[in-house]
């Protein structure tokens, strides 16, 4: 059987529709080509794009690097330093255990014959002219207990007792008037005492009676004196320190003990 011939219109139809591919198929490959030029041109500027970025980024990932090592740098300098002042301070509280060595030393080898002059002082003090007795000897006890403790050097509790041993020579050496309560007739006053050195202290009641402190025993007592020229005598004597005159003749009556020409 002999295919059929198509017709004319069927053929015509055909004949346009291959022209048209034809004349189509240039025109989309041109499209695509155009299309992968717009994608790749896209892509490049991406890449540069993040190409940049990871630039930056790594060029502030070396900064921060180089501020770290610097950091550590300052700190390794840092550490240095305070070690060398560790140094420092372990040298210095060893010189100062040398030294507290050395003190306690010297305590242990002073201490005992400081100890033993400050007694000596205080003893003085004790059985001497009842002149402030409580002030000088408190003075000597704080001393001896400092030392005891450990507050003071042997060197400064030496320094201190020989400023109270000269406090004791001026007295010895020198006249006053001053005030200070006394036990009189079983009554105690306050009372005008003048020392003469550390020999002779007499006193002035405030109700006018005068008197003297002798040795009795081992102790002291305090003596009204009722004589008439003995009064007078004292009287001139106030009077005198009363108006600041510490120089001239003066006749006393003596406070002496009898063994060393007795008071009168």
């Amino acid at each position: 059987m002999k295919p059929r011939r198509p017709t004319s219109a069927r053929t015509a139809r055909m004949v346009a529709l291959a022209g048209l591919l034809c004349g189509l198929a240039p025109t989309s490959r041109a499209a695509d080509a155009t299309s992968l030029a717009a994608e790749l041109a896209r892509l490049r500027a991406e890449v540069e794009t993040l190409s940049g970025s990871i630039q930056t980024e790594l060029d502030e990932r070396r900064m921060r690097l180089r501020g770290l090592q610097a950091q550590r740098t300052e700190l390794d300098l840092e550490l240095q330093r305070e070690s060398m002042r560790l140094t420092q301070v372990k040298q210095r509280i060893e010189a100062q255990r040398v030294a507290v060595a050395q003190a306690k030393a010297a305590r242990e080898a002073v201490g005992p014959a400081i100890g033993r002059a400050l007694t000596t002082v205080r003893q003085a003090v004790a059985t001497g002219l009842p002149y402030r007795v409580a002030e000088r000897e408190a003075e000597l006890t704080t001393l001896q207990e400092r030392l005891d403790e450990g507050l003071l050097t042997p060197g400064a509790v030496l320094a201190r007792l020989w400023e109270r041993v000269e406090d004791e020579l001026r007295l010895a050496r020198t006249s006053g008037l001053d005030r200070q309560v006394l036990a009189v007739d079983g009554t105690e006053s306050l009372a005008d005492v003048i020392h003469v050195g550390m020999v002779m202290l007499y006193f002035r009641l405030a109700d006018g009676r005068f008197g003297r402190v002798v040795r009795e025993g081992l102790g002291w007592r305090n003596e009204v004196l009722g004589g008439e020229r003995e009064r007078a005598e004292l009287a001139v004597l106030f009077d005198a320190f009363d108006k600041r005159i510490r120089s001239g003749w003066f006749e006393l009556p003596s406070a002496l003990p009898a063994s060393a020409g007795g008071a009168r």
